[in-house]
Parts: C-alpha cells; structure tokens; sequence
C-alpha cells in the first residue's frame, strides 16, 4: 500500500512539473492499426474508401472514448483520409490535448462516425523506478526529455540513449515489456539514470521542427543539447553520463561526445563508412538476403551508385535528380529502389538529411572521443548488415588510445535486441506476423543489458 502510494505522489509531482514547462502534453488516438486491402473494403461494401484496420484500443484514451473497437475500419479523423498507417501516424502528430475530434468509421458494413474531445497520451511510467518528464531547449524549440531513475533522491551516474534514425517517439506510454523498456528498467535498477530525448516534431515536441523535414545536422544540434542540458541536471552524476548510441544513435554518439566529454560510449548496430558507401554496401548485401543472385545485386548497385553520388556527394534534392535524365528510368520504375514516399521522403527521412549525415566526420569523431568504447552488433541485424562496422570502430579507438575498445557479437540478435532463430526465419516471421509484441517481449536478449552494466561498471568513476 505504501508503494501505491508513493508511485501515485511520484506521478502526481511528475505531471505539475510537465505542465510547468513550455511543453504541453500531446494528444492520443489511442490505437494499433495494420493496413487493409482495398480489396477487402469492397467487399465490405467500401468501394472508394480506403483506411486501416484497427487492432488495439488503448484504455483511457481518445478512441476509447470515441468507442473505437478492434477489426473497425478507420476511414477519417478531422477530415483527413487514413489511407495508409503513415497517414494515421501524421494525422496522431497533429492531435492536441482537448481539441475537437471527428472520425469516420465502420463497424461491420455500418458506416459510423464519432465526435469527442482528444485526451492527453498516457505518461510514461515504470516499476523499476521513478519517471520525470523535462524539456531540452535547442535553439528556438523544445525538445521533450524523458528521465528514469532509481527511486530515491540522490545523484545517479547515467546513461544517455540515443535512437536510431525513424521519426517515432521514444515514450513507452504503456507498460509493455518490450525490449527497450527491460534494457532501461535493468539498467535502473541497477542504479543508473536513464536520460532520453525525442526528436523535433517528434511526440510532445510537435511545435517544433517536422522531423521529415529536417535534415541530420538539426536532429543533431538537438541530442548535442540534449548532452548540455543533462549535465544541468540535479539528479546526474556528471561525472559518469555514458552514452548508448542504437543503430544510427552510434553515429550520433562519438560527434557530440568529441565536443563534450563522456565517461564512455555503447553502441549497438553501429555504422562507420560514409552513407554513400553504406548505401552500396548494404543495398547489394540486402539483395542478397531477399533472394537475388549475384549477377542481379551486382547490376543494381552499379545501376543506383550514380544515383547515390549525385544525390549523396554532389548534394542534389529529389526534384533534381527527377529531372535528371539519367535517372528517370531508375525514379520511375515500380521497384521504387530509394523508396521514394508521397511526402517526398527518400527511406523514410528528407533526402537532405542523408546528404548531410553522409558529409559527417565520423572516423575523426571516434579518435577524438577518448572515451572507453563497447560496441556491439547483433548476428541477424539486417540493416547494419554485417559486423565489419563495429569491428571497425573498435580498431579505430584502440588504434589511437590501445585497450580502450571492445567489440561483441550478439548472437542470434536483429537490430531491436529480440533473439530469432535465424536470417531466413526471422523474414518469415516478419511476413507471417509472428514478430510480434508478444514475441520481442519473450525474446529479449538479456546478454545486451549484462554486457552494458559490466562496461559501465568497470568504467564508472568511483
């Protein structure tokens, strides 16, 4: 009973403090969607309409209360089509706590709608230790911060997690048990901090900068803030702030720890060649694991490198590479090789962003860290590929400070530190829906949350 109540003071404190700030709370839809055929809408008697399936409803929220149900059609909110889940995932951005809300729905073949009132996302919360919601100022906008500490007061050594390169939130509004929360609830509870921070217009920071729209350098600038303002605050031991870089968070890691120094950096899924190179390297390697042969990887590499330097070297924006003649086969085929979106995105980001990340000096930035370095690669990670890369990055740090790296693999782990049974398997189970929340929580692979307390154990300032 004790316990109750002290978690329901914690949050009670953690709300006051949250609508203290300049940041206010964003609105929630509340649900889990997959994509529906529209095949399967006409036969619904929706010919012409197109939408998402819902999966899951959240308790307590907006779709809740607009009484959303599993295996309804969502069709609109506030007018706009929610014709693909990224159309839903930019509509949910939008959603301000208390503003008006319509939806256009179906249960069945009745076609229905809603109207309501938007309700503030869940906070986060946690039964390994306290959570604190805090914002970071980068330069004219606010970027939302999530803390998890021991409970207690007192200053913690910390462990700054930096993600990787999607526009999603990093907030666990639920307590899900998924991978992510059991690394950060047992590095809590073994008696660390644990220091997040969202990108612009990414979760609570939708004032701000549109993530799809900004470029490398600016999602930078704001985890280099993120470092400034962590070591501001008065829960951190400053003395021992260690850095987890995920997947191209390990890029980010060693540039803003080479201009304010870390006790030591963790990376995980790491890449170190310029992204021109990695494009290629990966793109025929992927190829391969998708069922290609040689001769066909090989062709579309060379086929898309021009592409690549143009776009990636010489700095050219998605309209220009269009109206070059060169590449219109390439940009008009139905392959989509750059996964060109309707927003103008080119693999899910702007394509300045990828031009400035590839101009990054990373090589420079890990000789400069000077920090001890544990860089791990999951055996089944089939977006960093292979583990040349963090071998790599190891060599790198040892060469200029010896015996200062380590370089692990974690075996039988893709990139979301879930264990699967093989490459062939783990496509399969992606393609059958066997990955899936239930499995990646059962699946965990503990070894990364052991490896990364022995790091920071052995290196922490005492």
């Amino acid at each position: 009973m004790k316990r109750t109540i002290l978690l329901a003071i914690l949050a009670i404190v953690c709300i006051q403090n949250m609508y203290a700030q300049n940041l206010k709370r964003k609105g929630a839809l509340g649900i889990q969607a997959e994509s529906v055929n529209d095949s399967v809408l006409m036969d619904y008697g929706f010919e012409g309409r197109s939408g998402v399936v819902v999966t899951k409803v959240f308790p307590e929220t907006t779709a809740e209360q607009l009484k959303l149900k599993p295996g309804d059609y969502l069709f609109e909110v506030n007018g706009y089509k929610t014709g693909t889940l990224r159309d839903l995932r930019d509509i949910s951005q939008s959603l301000r706590v208390g503003d008006p809300i319509n939806i256009t729905y179906a249960t069945g073949r009745l076609l229905k709608t809603a109207k309501g009132y938007v309700v503030a996302k869940h906070l986060e919360s946690s039964n390994a230790g306290e959570v604190i919601y805090d914002e970071v100022k980068s330069g004219d906008i606010y970027l939302r911060s999530i803390i998890h500490k021991p409970f207690g007061s007192g200053k913690y050594p910390v462990i700054y997690f930096i993600q990787g390169f999607a526009c999603a939130s990093v907030e666990i509004p639920y307590l899900s048990n998924q991978p992510m929360q059991q690394l950060i609830d047992g590095w809590v509870r073994a008696g660390y901090m644990v220091y997040r921070v969202e990108k612009p217009g990414v979760g609570d920071s939708f004032d701000s900068l549109d993530c799809l729209k900004i470029n490398y350098e600016e999602e930078l600038k704001g985890f280099r803030n993120g470092l400034k303002t962590l070591k501001q605050n008065r829960f951190a031991d400053t003395s021992n702030i260690f850095i987890f870089g995920h997947a191209l968070g390990g890029i980010t890691a060693p540039l803003i720890a080479s201009e304010n120094k870390v006790r030591g950096i963790m990376v995980f899924g790491a890449i170190i060649k310029p992204w021109f190179e990695y494009l290629m390297i990966s793109r025929r390697k992927q190829m391969l694991l998708f069922g290609a042969d040689y001769a066909q990887a090989e062709k579309s590499v060379r086929e898309l490198t021009p592409v690549y330097y143009a776009w990636l070297v010489e700095g050219l924006s998605l309209e220009e590479l269009r109206e070059d003649p060169r590449f219109h086969d390439i940009l008009t085929s139905e392959e989509n090789p750059l996964q060109i979106g309707s927003n103008g995105t080119i693999y899910g980001r702007h394509p300045s962003f990828y031009a400035s990340l590839n101009k990054q000096e990373v090589v420079e930035a890990w000789k400069s860290c000077g920090t001890p370095v544990l860089t791990m690669h999951g055996e089944y990670d089939i977006q960093s590929i292979d583990e040349d890369a963090g071998k790599e990055i190891a060599e790198i740090v040892n060469f200029y400070k010896p015996n200062t790296a380590t370089f692990r693999v974690m075996k039988g782990t893709e990139q979301n530190f879930v264990k699967v049974p093989s490459v062939n398997e783990y496509f399969k189970m992606l393609r059958d829906g066997r990955y899936n929340p239930d499995y990646t929580a059962q699946n965990f692979n503990k070894e990364i949350l052991k490896y990364t307390l022995d790091f920071v154990k052995l290196h922490r300032k005492l």
